[in-house]
C-alpha cells in the first residue's frame, strides 16, 4: 500500500493483509494498492481525521483480460 500526499508513505501488509500508517496529518490522501499478479487499485480522496481511525479495505483481483469470441 502506498499513500500519496505531499510525501509518499509505503507500508507492507502482514500475514493477515493488514497494515497501519500512523501519525498521518489530517487531510485527503490517495492510496495505491499493489500486489504481484493482481490488478493495481487507486483510491483517491480518502479522508483522514484527527484522533480517528480511518479504514481502507480493498479486495485485490486479477487483472481483467479481453476475451475474443469468434462469430
Amino acid at each position: 500500500v502506498s499513500v500519496r500526499a505531499r510525501t509518499t508513505y509505503q507500508a507492507t501488509t502482514d500475514h493477515n493483509g493488514e497494515c497501519r500508517l500512523c501519525q498521518l496529518v489530517p487531510g485527503k490522501y490517495e492510496l495505491t494498492f499493489r500486489a504481484e499478479s493482481l490488478k493495481t487499485v487507486r483510491r483517491s480522496r480518502l479522508k483522514v481525521r484527527q484522533g480517528r481511525v480511518t479504514r481502507a479495505d480493498q479486495t485485490m483481483v486479477p487483472p481483467t483480460k479481453a476475451v475474443w469470441i469468434p462469430k
